[in-house]
């Protein structure tokens, strides 16, 4: 830069100016310089800096290294501030709608920073965060205790019980408990969501009862299939219950623990625009 300045004014004194430096300093980088190349790049007399021949045909490649080390500061502030950056977040079932409108949201806010959504597993939620391959995950349940794992609560939601309609209550009357003891309840494996599985057998727990259980289908509709037959209940989201014949979504009693919707990210060397999200998602 320092020879590109005084290519450009033809005299240390203003180049120095516009570097921000002091004359001295600006002089002893020329003359370091051509130490260095074992050149002369500038004749100098008490009245006048000329550019020698040599500095001439050096001068356009140090015009092209100081644009490409301009560039790169660019690049650098604009990820750092999350321009140009790529955001990568793993997502869960039943959010649509609220995450629709926290993209919305963030989209005005960013507008710059392109979106990646991911489905996938809690365990290569967290496998994904630890390594760098994504940037956040929403989860449907408490987080284990990971290290260098960040986590906050985006929301929380009410769950429902989802019966047969012949062992719904009628409309307007509060759930009977013994509607559910009566049925099995259809339960995510432990072995696939182990946290879930725990935080729906504690909701049971809360009413009273500990549920005789049998393994949910991976289809919700198959599910709701199975519900409707009669065979029966399971616990949804509030909200997210899809309409259908022979099954009836029921409030649980008040004070019963609802979803929580946890977000993750890394905790050490998070970026802007990821912070940013997280700032959004949990306003």
């Amino acid at each position: 830069m320092a020879f590109v300045a005084v290519a450009d004014t033809l005299h240390f004194g203003r180049a120095a100016e516009c570097l921000g430096i002091a004359q001295p300093a600006i002089s002893q980088l020329i003359r370091r310089l051509e130490d260095q190349l074992g050149l002369i790049l500038f004749e100098r007399t008490s009245h006048r800096v000329t550019i020698t021949p040599a500095g001439q045909t050096l001068l356009p490649d140090a015009r092209s290294a100081v644009a490409t080390v301009q560039r790169l500061g660019d690049r650098a502030s604009q990820l750092a501030e999350g321009s140009a950056a790529t955001l990568r977040v793993a997502t869960t079932t039943g959010i649509g709608a609220r995450l629709a409108d926290l993209l919305s949201r963030y989209c005005q806010a960013r507008p710059t920073v392109a979106l990646d959504l991911q489905v996938l597993t809690t365990t290569q939620k967290l496998a994904g965060i630890a390594t760098a391959t994504i940037d956040l995950a929403f989860l449907r349940s408490t987080p284990p205790p990971t290290p260098g794992l960040a986590m906050r609560i985006a929301w929380s939601e009410p769950y429902v019980a989802v019966l047969p309609a012949e062992h719904a209550p009628a409309s307007g009357q509060p759930l009977d408990v013994q509607a559910l003891v009566s049925l099995p309840l259809l339960l995510v494996a432990h072995a696939e969501h182990p946290a879930m599985h725990a935080e729906l057998l504690d909701v049971c727990r809360s009413l009273g009862f500990e549920p005789q259980t049998r393994p949910r289908p991976a289809a919700a509709q198959d599910t709701l299939a199975l519900v409707a037959a009669g065979t029966a209940w399971t616990l949804f989201i509030d909200g997210n219950v899809p309409p259908l014949a022979g099954v009836r979504a029921c409030p649980l009693p008040e004070g019963t623990p609802p979803s929580r919707v946890w977000l993750v990210w890394r905790d050490i060397g998070a970026p802007t625009h990821v912070l940013d999200f997280v700032e959004i998602a949990t306003a």
